[in-house]
């Protein structure tokens, strides 16, 4: 066991690199050691917030939650709450990564369905963690800490989707903008297809859907 006391406090937001130069029983050197440390903290009001929501995947699929760091602060996942008002249910969040600034979080039953089906440029966070249930016609998500203060919340309804639509199935909802608040009246939600990702208006609705030829 050793404990480090630190003569300054660390500063939010920033990783330091802790190398240490341990001994032997015989006072020999031995491997050089470094690790990443940052200031964990407790995230407020909108520091993270609901970025995108699949609700409706195809058959066999499974939903999924992605969560943006907007703020300036280094948070972890650990023991944070999802939860679907409308069905009164919730999930903690079991990971213990921690979040970086400016970084997207997946959350989802079945990683492996989203790294088949949607691009994913940081597959290591993507984490495996069970979601409550997320009816395919509407929802009400909230993100709490373990003491149930209040981060983000969000509602997402099937009407959200595009009328010229062929099938929802797959499609994602993701926000336009995490800075402010994601309703279909002021067009802040975007439709998000497998593995497409260049965003163009879509006879003229209020939603932006992303098109693009698949990955290859």
């Amino acid at each position: 066991h050793l404990d480090i006391i630190f003569d300054q406090a660390l500063s939010s937001g920033v990783i330091y690199t802790l190398t240490m130069s341990p001994q032997d029983c015989d006072g020999l050197p031995t491997d050089i050691v470094s690790t990443a440390i940052a200031r964990v903290e407790s995230p407020e009001k909108n520091d993270l917030v609901i970025n995108e929501i699949l609700f409706n995947p195809v058959s066999g699929g499974s939903d999924y939650v992605e969560l943006y760091n907007r703020s300036s602060k280094i948070f972890s996942l650990k023991d944070l709450i999802i939860r679907n008002e409308l069905n009164n249910q919730e999930r903690s969040i079991t990971a213990s990564s921690l979040v970086l600034p400016g970084t997207y979080w997946v959350l989802s039953a079945s990683p492996s369905f989203v790294l088949d089906r949607y691009t994913v440029d940081h597959p290591d966070q993507l984490i495996s963690q069970s979601l409550p249930s997320l009816p395919d016609d509407q929802g009400q998500l909230s993100l709490m800490t373990a003491s149930r203060t209040l981060i983000d919340s969000c509602s997402y309804d099937k009407t959200y989707h595009d009328r010229f639509l062929n099938s929802q199935d797959g499609v994602a909802l993701e926000r336009i903008d995490y800075n402010l608040p994601p309703t279909k009246s002021n067009g802040l939600w975007l439709l998000k297809f497998p593995k497409f990702t260049t965003t163009s208006h879509l006879h003229g609705s209020k939603l932006l859907s992303n098109f693009m030829a698949p990955i290859q």
